[in-house]
């Protein structure tokens, strides 16, 4: 009896020393990266629709998790940068009244002789000023002290539309130089003049076809 029980113990022990029956044991750190994974994968499929079929690898996984982040990411700085630059784009223009009073050439020339001096802030004031008397000059706006650019870009939507992109691009190069005392090139200042000076023969070129 004895014999037979010895017999079947050393049977029921081969038997659990089979591969199937033995426990694995994985390591922490797979358990973890396997937890996070899982847990990002839920979040991504709840708030993206992204979905990874059955039986996909951890690299596979690992992947489209870091090409969803990266994306992600990108989406977060894009619009990062559209609010600073709304933020901006919003300030009122600080226009003294007797500044009104002269003709956008002598900001032009202004800015210039700024740029000369090495006031690079200033010139892009200066120029900025040219392009908004020019435009009033061609009745495409009405320069007031209380008004932002925001309102300008409005106003030559109805006036002039084919100058709105190009006067968004002059009114947020000047406000991030003057409102947010970005640090300002010669070579910059002198980039903008002319841009600016493009802009003004544009703006003729349109009031003669019109």
């Amino acid at each position: 009896m004895n014999h037979d029980w010895t017999q079947e113990k050393e049977r029921l022990k081969d038997i659990l020393a089979q591969e199937e029956y033995q426990i694995r044991q994985e390591p922490e750190s797979s358990n973890w990266l396997t937890w996070v994974l899982d847990r990002l994968m839920r979040w991504l499929e709840e708030h993206f629709n992204v979905s990874m079929p059955e039986g996909s690898s951890s690299t596979a996984a690992i992947i489209v998790i870091a090409i969803s982040l990266l994306i992600i990411a990108g989406l977060i700085v894009w619009l990062v940068r559209q609010l600073w630059q709304q933020r901006l784009y919003r300030r009122r223009v600080a226009i003294e009244a007797e500044e009104l009073d002269r003709p956008y050439p002598y900001y032009l020339e202004r800015a210039l002789e700024l740029a000369h001096r090495g006031a690079y802030r200033e010139g892009m004031r200066s120029a900025f000023l040219a392009l908004l008397l020019y435009l009033q000059h061609r009745s495409f706006i009405k320069v007031e002290k209380w008004k932002t650019n925001w309102e300008y870009r409005l106003e030559l939507g109805f006036r002039a539309p084919e100058l709105g992109s190009s006067f968004a691009g002059a009114a947020v190069a000047f406000e991030r130089a003057w409102y947010g005392k970005a640090e300002v090139q010669k070579e910059e200042l002198m980039a903008y003049i002319d841009m600016i000076g493009l802009l003004l023969g544009k703006g003729k070129d349109n009031a003669a076809g019109t």
